[in-house]
């Protein structure tokens, strides 16, 4: 059963200002290490952060209440299929959550579901 939906979109060029203005204090209260050395490594780091920020506000919009940016962790698989690894009290949550990433015309977009854990399953 679906508990939430979640989506955001962000400007990558307005998300380039904020990282330029608070820089690599701002990058580690909102990304892991993880995040920041994936998107490190892309030709225009900026839209990977601006996606990741997008899904991890969708993350919050579809869980509806404020959970710290780090407990969710955007990884992806052998695929390239991105997903969310979440932590702390929010994974203790037990929802299985599903997660798509776009890019165009300078914005990144998020979606999330949230969807409760079926036990029989």
């Amino acid at each position: 059963m679906v508990k939430g939906i979640g989506v955001d979109i962000v400007d990558v060029s307005r998300f380039e200002g904020v990282l330029e203005r608070h820089g690599k204090r701002f990058m580690e209260r909102i990304f892991t290490p993880g995040e920041m050395d994936y998107c490190e490594g892309k030709y225009r780091p900026a839209m990977h952060y601006a996606a990741r920020f997008a899904a991890k506000e969708a993350v919050i919009k579809a869980l509806g209440k404020r959970i710290p940016f780090k407990n969710v962790e955007i990884v992806r698989g052998e695929s390239g299929k991105p997903g969310l690894d979440v932590k702390g009290y929010t994974a203790e949550m037990g929802y299985i959550w599903h997660l798509s990433i776009s890019h165009d015309g300078g914005y990144s977009l998020a979606s999330v579901i949230l969807e409760e854990r079926d036990e029989g399953r």
